[in-house]
């Protein structure tokens, strides 16, 4: 019964356009530009943890990626949690930008537990092919594997604790990409002309209510959720991709 009605609430959503087509329930994702991490849980005392981590490149002038966190939960003392990093490297100028990242956390029925999704997208434009240097390879390596390390440790883990690895992951993240971006054939770190990271993070309460912002991210949270936020800071140039990140 249980699973119906995250079918419903998944249909429901794919219609405002907040849902990805095709997301397996409990699976992760990456299909394309798309990087999707979907964990459902309906175990008492269970934890689900789901990643999806992706570096894409671009050099065809079109960003459209899109980056998905969806945790859903039915069950007593259990935690679910959805965590999606993606990055897109883009070089030269771009003619459509409309990348997409999104965060939904929904319970239904749910007792003592923890359902949390967040989503980072970290969009890079520069003037040509950029690449990592050897001891930025080896920190994003050490990156994904701290991440993966949470599914250990999330069932002793509270939302505010989570919260803060998952902002220490987004600082890390950026750092690499902004210390660690060199040229082909050149050891000297190039800055991005135009970037724009976006996170979107949703810790769901008791009982879900949906509402959609103006930039069309969808959350489901209650009224005693104890995070809902979305942050987002850019700068761009006129030569580089341009992004429009909501306040």
């Amino acid at each position: 019964m249980i699973r119906r009605l995250f079918t419903l609430i998944a249909a429901g959503l794919l219609l405002v356009g907040a849902w990805p087509a095709a997301a397996p329930a409990g699976a992760q994702e990456r299909t394309g530009d798309e990087n999707i991490a979907v964990a459902v849980n309906t175990e008492d005392g269970a934890s689900v943890f789901r990643l999806a981590f992706s570096v894409r490149k671009v050099a065809d002038g079109i960003v459209d990626q899109t980056n998905t966190a969806v945790a859903l939960a039915s069950c007593t003392a259990c935690q679910t949690v959805a965590l999606a990093f993606q990055v897109v490297l883009v070089s030269g100028d771009a003619d459509v930008v409309v990348p997409e990242n999104e965060a939904l956390a929904v319970n239904v029925a749910c007792a003592e537990c923890l359902t949390y999704a967040s989503a980072t997208q970290v969009v890079l434009g520069f003037d040509g092919p950029v690449r990592l240097t050897a001891e930025g390879r080896q920190r994003l390596n050490t990156l994904r594997r701290s991440l993966r390390q949470l599914e250990d440790d999330v069932a002793a883990m509270d939302a505010a604790m989570l919260h803060t690895e998952v902002q220490r992951a987004k600082a890390e993240l950026i750092a690499i990409f902004t210390e660690e971006v060199v040229e082909p054939g050149d050891e000297a770190p190039v800055e991005p002309s135009a970037s724009s990271t976006t996170t979107t993070t949703t810790d769901a309460g008791d009982a879900p209510t949906t509402t959609t912002s103006g930039d069309g991210t969808t959350t489901s949270t209650t009224e005693d959720a104890t995070t809902t936020t979305t942050e987002a800071t850019t700068t761009t140039s006129s030569s580089a991709p341009t992004t429009t990140a909501a306040p």
